[in-house]
């Protein structure tokens, strides 16, 4: 057995899925850290990276393809990204909340809506919002 008998860590890992997956990502976030500067998002390649990590599914149950990461891991990770690009965790964490919301959802509607294991999601807490 991991570190605990939480579903959040691996088999034999001590450190949570979420954070070894964002560790695991931080040089790649730092060299393009100005391309993201620069051109005001995200690089793709990044983009890419954090969906093959599993990091835009952090807060979805592991039932539904995601990380299920507890709020404590799930912070771990963000601050993580952060350190190395502020925006790169600021929309991780934005994919978490619409996974959040979910579970309001029936379960075979939750399925279908996270069926794509690539889905990135947006959300604005502001009614004023504008998607561009």
């Amino acid at each position: 057995m991991g570190c605990c008998a939480c579903r959040t860590h691996d088999r034999g890992m001590d450190e949570p899925r979420a954070l070894r997956a964002s560790r695991s990502l931080r040089e790649r976030i730092l060299a393009r850290r100005d391309d993201t500067e620069s051109q005001r998002r995200i690089a793709p390649s990044i983009v890419d990276a954090l969906a093959d990590a599993g990091l835009f599914r952090i807060a979805l149950p592991r039932a539904h393809g995601g990380l299920e990461a507890t709020p404590r891991d799930a912070l771990d990770a963000y601050e993580e990204l952060a350190d190395a690009e502020a925006s790169v965790a600021w929309v991780v964490w934005n994919n978490a909340l619409p996974a959040i919301v979910s579970r309001h959802l029936a379960p075979a509607v939750r399925r279908e809506v996270f069926s794509d294991p690539r889905l990135v999601t947006a959300n604005s807490t502001r009614p004023t919002g504008v998607a561009a």
